[in-house]
């Protein structure tokens, strides 16, 4: 008897799993950090300027540096909405460096764009 309620309470449980309301996403497409809007002054601040640097042809002209940039733009995200703070921090720290350095390249690599960018 005891084996068979124990059997019964984990098929149970198990089927919490598959029947569950809300659906997984889909592959590569992020999780729930990626669709809540920034509520961070500078981390929204820099999300805006690495846009600033893709439409003016930043993954064109160092395709690496703007890839690390977007991954750390995203790390940040999920760890600002997790509450990890401290270390939402420091990973904003680093992508701030990152993208003065992207900043930099393009204007190297582009000489005839203005020089408004800091």
């Amino acid at each position: 008897m005891h084996k068979f309620v124990v059997i019964f309470v984990s098929c149970l449980g198990l089927s919490g799993c598959f029947f569950s309301e809300g659906p997984w996403p889909s592959e590569g497409a992020g999780g729930f950090a990626e669709y809540l809007p920034i509520q961070d002054k500078q981390l929204q601040d820099l999300s805006d300027r690495l846009d600033a640097l893709r439409q003016r042809g930043a993954p064109k002209y160092d395709a690496a540096a703007y890839a690390d940039a977007s991954l750390l733009l995203t790390r940040c995200r999920r760890e600002m909405a997790a509450g990890l703070t401290a270390d939402a921090s420091a990973d904003i720290a680093r992508l701030e460096r990152q993208i003065d350095a992207l900043e930099a390249a393009v204007r190297r690599k582009r000489p005839d764009t203005d020089r408004t960018l800091s």
